[in-house]
């Protein structure tokens, strides 16, 4: 996943403000602690139905004005996000496939 932003009104590119992979980063729910060093992916929800992830990173930023944000996330990242959200629905679909283990 990559953070940049980009001035709004002037253009003197992209500033990438953070950049990790999230297929690598540890997933917890509300109230895990996280470090400087590793960002972490809250699931919350209730009932034990994951309904939001938050990704939280540090970093050190001085910015001043107008900047349009972007985050960017890769294939691989999308589908682990996916399935942490949908992890119930994914699991029971594979139990029902005829697949010769």
């Amino acid at each position: 996943m990559d953070i940049q932003f980009e001035g709004w009104a002037r253009k003197h590119g992209r500033l990438s403000i953070a950049s990790f992979d999230l297929t690598k980063t540890t997933a917890g729910p509300p109230g895990t602690d996280f470090s400087k060093e590793e960002p972490l992916i809250v699931l919350s929800g209730d009932g034990g139905v994951v309904e939001r992830i938050t990704v939280n990173c540090h970093t050190n930023v001085r910015l001043g004005g107008d900047y349009q944000a972007m985050v960017t996330l890769s294939k691989k990242e999308i589908a682990r996000l996916y399935y942490l959200t949908h992890q119930m629905e994914v699991d029971g679909l594979i139990k029902t496939l005829p697949i010769a283990r």
